[in-house]
């Protein structure tokens, strides 16, 4: 069965309009109030909020249905495993910030751009480079 919609009522105070809607799903009904106080409203925002309200009456249906009395089992299920995807992307980023922190070590004299770990995390980055970790810098 689909919501039916009806404007109830409309009061103007002041510099506000005050609408009252109706909402209808065979024997549910219940009323709601929208106040309108800004600069140019139109009746497509109207109908957005309402569409926003029925979706809303929908979902809280939906999840009726999957609730049932009694206990609740309140563990939660574990954190699915990372892909490796996601922890060579995690790595990258690492060492990104390990290379950042290099590179400061060489701009104050303590390092070189020439000593070993340097160059080696330097190859790697370039190695395991790819476009999607261009954010990561």
């Amino acid at each position: 069965m689909a919501w039916i919609t009806e404007i109830t009522s409309k009061v103007k105070e002041n510099d506000c309009l005050n609408l009252r809607v109706k909402f209808t799903e065979g024997p549910k009904t219940f009323e709601k109030e929208y106040l309108v106080d800004f600069f140019n409203p139109n009746i497509e925002w109207l109908k957005r909020q309402i569409s926003l309200e029925i979706k809303k009456l929908q979902d809280i249906t939906s999840f009726e249905q999957m609730v049932s009395l009694g206990v609740i089992d309140s563990t939660q299920a574990p954190e699915p495993a990372p892909t490796a995807a996601e922890i060579a992307r995690q790595e990258y980023g690492k060492n990104i910030l390990k290379f950042n922190r290099m590179r400061r070590a060489i701009d104050m004299g303590v390092k070189t751009s020439t000593d070993t770990d340097v160059v080696t995390l330097k190859d790697k980055l370039k190695a395991d480079y790819k476009p999607e970790y261009l954010d990561l810098f």
